[in-house]
């Protein structure tokens, strides 16, 4: 609320004068205030935040066992081993296989081109033993 004063340019003069006065006591109080609910904030906040973060969590990591880690590794040693091996091997004999198989292909390769050459050699010779004169 606003408060009415009637007053002469004297009082007036005067009352703005004690301004900085009446400023600073305002700040000191809003100081102390400040001061007095920081501590009752902080050790509220505190409180609150023991009671609804800090101590569900702890609840929660304290009935935690390792109960479970026997299951699960011994489906991580079956899976990542031993059918790991079975499938190692199976793609070892796949590569095998297909060496083999890349072998016959071009060992066919070889005799069809051999075949082949030895037909134009022995057609060249053929062309030139009969050689027509010149006659």
């Amino acid at each position: 609320s606003v408060k009415e004063v009637s007053c002469n340019l004297q009082e007036f003069t005067a009352y703005v004068q004690k301004y900085e006065q009446r400023l600073v006591k305002v700040l000191e109080r809003l100081d102390e205030a400040t001061s007095d609910t920081q501590a009752k904030i902080v050790g509220d906040l505190r409180g609150v935040v023991q009671t609804h973060i800090i101590d569900p969590v702890y609840h929660i990591v304290n009935g935690v066992t390792c109960g479970f880690m026997p299951g699960a590794f011994s489906g991580f040693l079956n899976g990542f081993c031993f059918q790991g091996v079975i499938g190692f091997r199976i793609m070892g004999a796949s590569y095998v296989i297909f060496a083999v198989s890349v072998m016959f292909v071009a060992l066919v390769m070889y005799v069809q081109w051999r075949l082949a050459v030895d037909n134009v050699n022995s057609e060249c010779a053929t062309q030139l033993a009969v050689v027509p004169d010149g006659n």
